[in-house]
């Protein structure tokens, strides 16, 4: 798909206009690193929806997955708690909500929260123009909660606990009242996903650190039983095929430059490292490799005239 370079959506009476500097800042701040196809798709979705992300009603988040050996990133769009506020005051079917509710382990709901300790749940109801009901949600804290790898409530959810209990029962209420916001959530209510993907992220960027290390180990290394220990360390943290096939390569290169040390009997573990980084048996791959040592000094020789 060709580059996106002009857009406008309607946010209510208003435009919002991707073009020139507009478009760029979304294409480095907003969805830095996302091909074009996907701004076009989110840039779609915001006029479908009406929303601007610049005013922060609506994300877009790179996630990343891992499908067997490989990473792929996916992009998923959020509509913030002021998005959904947006949504259901332009259909002109909103009439308002109920004065927000918390309760602790009791069930005592309280129209102000005061305790030290985070609300057990919070609710919230909605009211449409015309219906005979209103439209109420329940969030529990523990179902909603943001925590960090220690379990601990990140930053956020530490200080405002209310609030944003509060702002995830709101959108649920608002969801059940206008069919416009069903399939969709807050980025409030995805926050445990956002956590998840971090983790992956993180543990993804360790193991392509601890490749990258161990690729500069084989680079700088000409000790026989140093890249022997290398293979095995290599397989068994990260298996990385390109790493054990750099390994394979410069144990290749060692057999070569010294066929005739090689010709003995090597060490059991140097053996099973050649039969890792090659799938083949050892002590075949080392003859074809002492041939090729061979065969190459040889055409030194001559090639110096000795």
């Amino acid at each position: 798909m060709g580059e996106v370079t002009s857009i406008a959506v309607a946010r209510g009476a208003d435009l919002v206009s991707f073009e020139g500097e507009r478009l760029q800042l979304l294409k480095k701040r907003i969805m830095p690193g996302a091909p074009e196809a996907e701004i076009a798709n989110f840039i779609e979705f915001c006029r479908t929806k009406g929303l601007d992300p610049f005013a922060k009603q609506i994300y877009a988040v790179s996630r990343r997955e891992r499908n067997g050996d490989q990473w792929t990133t996916k992009w998923v769009y959020q509509i913030g708690i002021d998005g959904y506020r947006s949504i259901a005051h332009r259909t002109g079917r909103f009439d308002g909500m109920s004065p927000p509710e918390w309760c602790g382990p009791d069930g005592q709901w309280h129209e102000v929260w005061t305790e030290k300790a985070p609300p057990f749940a919070a609710r919230v109801t909605v009211y449409l123009k015309g219906a005979r009901h209103g439209f109420s949600a329940v969030a529990h804290f523990g179902e909603y909660v943001q925590r960090k790898r220690n379990g601990d409530a990140n930053s956020m959810w530490a200080r405002m606990p209310a609030n944003q209990l509060l702002k995830c029962a709101e959108a649920a209420a608002l969801r059940r009242a206008f069919p416009e916001l069903q399939g969709t959530y807050t980025d409030d209510e995805m926050a445990a996903a956002d956590v998840e993907d971090a983790e992956i992220v993180e543990e993804q960027t360790q193991a392509e650190e601890q490749v990258e290390t161990t690729r500069r180990r084989i680079a700088a290394t000409g000790s026989l039983a140093e890249l022997t220990a290398i293979v095995e360390a290599a397989r068994a943290s990260s298996d990385d095929p390109e790493t054990l096939k750099e390994a394979g390569s410069k144990l290749e290169a060692w057999v070569a430059a010294n066929p005739e040390e090689a010709s003995g009997s090597l060490e059991k573990a140097t053996r099973k490292a050649i039969g890792i980084v090659t799938g083949e048996d050892p002590d075949e791959v080392l003859a074809l490799w002492r041939e090729r040592g061979e065969a190459e000094q040889a055409l030194q020789s001559e090639e110096n005239g000795e």
